[in-house]
């Protein structure tokens, strides 16, 4: 991570894209959940605390259509 929470390198596997090399729509999501995770364990808030209860969860944020 270069030292920067927001800024994230990853490999875009042949799994994440279809023959033409255009990543599949639910694979960014699979890379934006991992992205979280990492970001959220860089300060000190992991997922894994969260679901055992040594941390609070995070709020989140909804949008109605």
């Amino acid at each position: 991570m270069d030292g920067d929470p927001a800024r994230h390198e990853f490999p875009v596997r042949l799994s994440h894209t279809d023959a033409a090399g255009v990543m599949f729509f639910p694979a960014a999501f699979e890379v934006e959940q991992e992205f979280l995770e990492r970001w959220l364990e860089a300060g000190g808030m992991g997922v894994r605390g969260m679901l055992d209860g040594t941390l609070a969860p995070i709020g989140g944020a909804t949008r109605d259509a």
